[in-house]
């Protein structure tokens, strides 16, 4: 998803994120540019499925020739801190991301999340409110007025999701027809590297079993969006994800078992740590304290 823009309203300037350390404004712009724009499978306009170990890889940057990742904790914080929330002006058991900001009472979270198996979704509230394109740009105090006007301001309040459901989404409701017509599925988003690893594993199979069927076009794809998956939910980069996977078709017992890149996805961290035990195995033929006639170490007189 390297195409297309966000909007930042000029808003954000007054914000209390502008008294955080950087680390928070940039963990808030990779989450606004990371969410669906559109409806897309479970996730709705606004939305993303994310991890604290892709965050972490997201935001690592380099000292000269080191690079630097910052921690787990550092991370927890810095989401944490985005979807704190005041309860005591909620309304309607609403979500405070369903609520004007314009409202005079108005307090609430930048992100809404929810736990999912190894993962998380994260909401950005008000993601309609201030991507949406009809707003535009202006300098007038006025402008901020006429925002909740019109079909836009419908569309931004009728985005919303059941929160005494933990954000199911079973309660969505559309905006409009036109945005019905308008929503279409959001093609795989794999890039050139997570294809080229597809062929990858397809070619060291057949290197291993020249007699195996061919690897469709639509298989290859498919194992291209689980490369997609490894990286942007993992953090895990191409570079390790080809080591691994070469090894995994060098070794004569995994060779075996991982017959597709999902399977290979799976045993990721199992295969890690193959690699890792081998890597530190001792050498079979070693000979330890072989001092000769030197050995300061005489061995004990057990005959007494």
């Amino acid at each position: 998803m390297n195409k297309g823009y966000i909007k930042l309203h000029r808003i954000l300037l007054g914000s209390e994120i502008m008294d955080k350390p950087p680390m928070y404004m940039k963990v808030w712009i990779y989450l606004l540019l990371r969410a669906q724009h559109t409806d897309y499978n479970d996730l709705i306009r606004g939305q993303l499925i994310t991890s604290i170990p892709a965050i972490q890889a997201a935001m690592s940057y380099y000292i000269g020739f080191y690079k630097k990742i910052p921690t787990k904790k550092e991370i927890f914080g810095i989401i944490d801190w985005l979807r704190r929330t005041d309860t005591s002006n909620y309304s309607n058991h609403l979500p405070r991301c369903v609520r004007s900001p314009h409202e005079s009472n108005w307090k609430g979270p930048m992100i809404v999340t929810q736990k999912v198996t190894h993962n998380m979704i994260v909401t950005i509230c008000n993601y309609e409110y201030y991507q949406t394109i009809i707003y535009g740009e202006g300098n007038n105090e006025g402008d901020d007025e006429g925002l909740m006007k019109g079909t836009a301001g419908e569309q931004y309040k009728q985005e919303c999701f059941d929160n005494d459901n933990n954000g199911k989404n079973e309660n969505k409701t559309s905006c409009s027809d036109s945005d019905k017509a308008e929503s279409k599925p959001r093609k795989i988003s794999f890039t050139d590297d997570d294809y080229r690893l597809a062929i990858l594993l397809s070619d060291l199979m057949t290197e291993n079993n020249p007699d195996r069927d061919p690897t469709t076009e639509k298989q290859l794809k498919s194992w291209a969006n689980v490369c997609r998956l490894m990286r942007e939910l993992k953090g895990r980069s191409v570079e390790d994800i080809e080591r691994l996977l070469r090894w995994s078709q060098s070794n004569s017992f995994w060779r075996k078992n991982i017959l597709s890149m999902g399977k290979f996805r799976e045993k990721y961290d199992r295969l890690t740590l193959e690699v890792i035990s081998e890597n530190i195995k001792p050498k079979k033929n070693l000979q330890l304290n072989n001092f000769g006639d030197n050995n300061p170490y005489p061995k004990p007189d057990v005959t007494g």
